[in-house]
């Protein structure tokens, strides 16, 4: 297993990343996030050019078919030692391959089923 010291975090996504120990079962009334990152107040976002393809009918219900083109990704900075930047999973694959770009995984819900927190991070190859 290997352990990298990162000093920074920055969240490139609109709401904070609550991180919780990496146990099987987080219990959201009794365990508390043992890192939470606020966002950055940078946003990225992958650009996308939606292309028309035509219709479905559903129930008498025309339903538009389209094809998203993920094009580039904006407002990620370029790499900064011991820093790593929090972008959603669709970002995090179109910069697959970036060492210093990661995305939530194993997350946490609560009794409502809305997802919380995470307990790890995902890098993309």
């Amino acid at each position: 297993m290997n352990k990298e010291r990162i000093t920074e975090i920055v969240n490139l996504t609109p709401h904070p990343f609550h991180i919780y120990e990496s146990k099987h079962h987080v219990d959201v009334t009794k365990d508390k996030p043992i890192v939470t990152v606020q966002p950055s107040g940078r946003v990225a976002r992958a650009r996308a050019e939606i292309i028309k393809l035509g219709e479905l009918t559903y129930k008498g219900v025309t339903l538009p078919r389209v094809v998203n083109i993920h094009q580039d990704v904006l407002n990620v900075p370029p790499p900064r030692p011991g820093t790593i930047y929090l972008v959603s999973y669709l970002v995090a694959v179109r910069l697959s391959g970036r060492p210093d770009i990661f995305a939530g995984a194993s997350f946490v819900y609560n009794d409502k089923k809305k997802k919380v927190g995470i307990r790890s991070l995902c890098r993309i190859p």
